[in-house]
């Protein structure tokens, strides 16, 4: 999975071709509406003031994509800080330097005052103040899978020299009892990037957004590849050209931020954490400013899709430092997400498309 998905040549998310807005082989939220990055600046600014407002704030962006997010939380954040948005910088960090310097092409023009930058290649462990977003990371990495069968835990994996799929019995004491038949997939580099946040980030708000069961997985596989917006039906066909990416073991990642000294703060579904974090105020002018009624349409069916169409989607926020010790970062306070009288209603079903299981 490791090469599949990240060698520097041939794997799937070192594509220059790749995409995420919907013309590839899956979208993600940033592409439906600039309200969720506007909506995440929203809780970066709750954090932020938490913090005392400090002259200079550090942002790391992890896995930054196209760099859409990035420019709407940019622009966001100039429009809400004024003069202060001088002291803020915004680094986009990914595994790819090629991709992270695409990212960083797409969202330099609408950095405003604020520094946006790349993290250097040396000294980029040091400890800071600020805060880090991930957005549909944790999801993409590598995972090992095990099948639970005659009251142990069997690995499942590639046998390279044979060209197979096969499997090994495994002793790991931080698995679950195994139930006959049970199926789960363990991301140990997940649990990891957690862990070594802790390390760095000395004050501020770490913030996962991504799919998974609140619970976990049920005992059932959720790895899977993705392509032109469909299910593939082989993990092991045409490798490098399919998307792979298995839900996020949140409890095991909860469990692991706790060890590491972190704060819970909130954990609960995307919906409820962008309706928290004011999506309804900031939709209604961007809807009302429609150029048009068509617009003024795909304005308020993309609010719906953000609400709606992406329903396995948790977010937890961490704090660490000072923000820890004030014991919680209090979000924007709860608004209606309906974005207005003749605004989308009722429930909704998941966008083809998307990464969500």
């Amino acid at each position: 999975m490791e090469i599949a998905l990240y060698a520097p040549e041939g794997g799937y998310y070192t594509r220059p071709d790749l995409t995420f807005d919907g013309g590839g082989d899956f979208y993600t939220a940033p592409a439906v509406a600039p309200l969720f990055g506007w909506a995440v600046a929203e809780r970066l600014l709750a954090a932020w003031r938490l913090q005392g407002a400090p002259r200079r704030y550090r942002i790391v962006e992890l896995g930054p994509g196209d760099g859409t997010l990035a420019g709407d939380i940019l622009e966001h954040l100039g429009r809400r800080l004024g003069p202060a948005a001088g002291g803020f910088s915004y680094e986009l960090a990914d595994r790819s330097s090629a991709r992270a310097e695409a990212a960083y092409r797409r969202a330099a023009g609408r950095a405003g005052a604020i520094a946006l930058g790349l993290p250097p290649r040396t000294g980029a462990a040091t400890p800071f103040p600020g805060a880090v977003i991930a957005n549909e990371v944790l999801d993409a990495f590598p995972c090992r899978r095990f099948v639970a069968r005659g009251g142990r835990w069997f690995e499942r994996y590639v046998d390279v020299a044979a060209g197979v799929g096969t499997e090994r019995p495994v002793d790991r004491p931080d698995l679950p009892a195994p139930e006959e038949g049970a199926e789960l997939e363990v991301a140990d580099g997940a649990a990891g990037l957690v862990r070594s946040w802790a390390d760095r980030l000395t004050d501020g708000l770490l913030l996962l957004l991504d799919y998974g069961g609140p619970a976990g997985n049920g005992g059932r596989a959720t790895l899977q590849s993705l392509r032109g917006h469909r299910a593939g039906r082989d993990l092991l066909e045409d490798p490098g050209r399919q998307d792979l990416s298995a839900w996020v073991d949140f409890p095991r990642i909860r469990a692991a931020a706790r060890r590491a000294g972190f704060l819970e703060v909130a954990f609960r579904s995307q919906a409820e954490a962008l309706t928290d974090w004011g999506l309804g105020d900031l939709a209604r002018p961007w809807i009302a400013a429609a150029p048009e009624p068509v617009e003024r349409v795909r304005r308020h069916l993309a609010v719906k899709n953000l609400l709606f169409g992406f329903p396995n989607f948790q977010v937890l926020e961490l704090a660490a430092g000072a923000l820890a010790r004030a014991s919680a970062v209090p979000a924007p306070p709860a608004r209606a997400a309906d974005p207005g009288a003749d605004g989308p209603a009722g429930g909704g079903r998941p966008a083809t498309g998307m990464r969500a299981r």
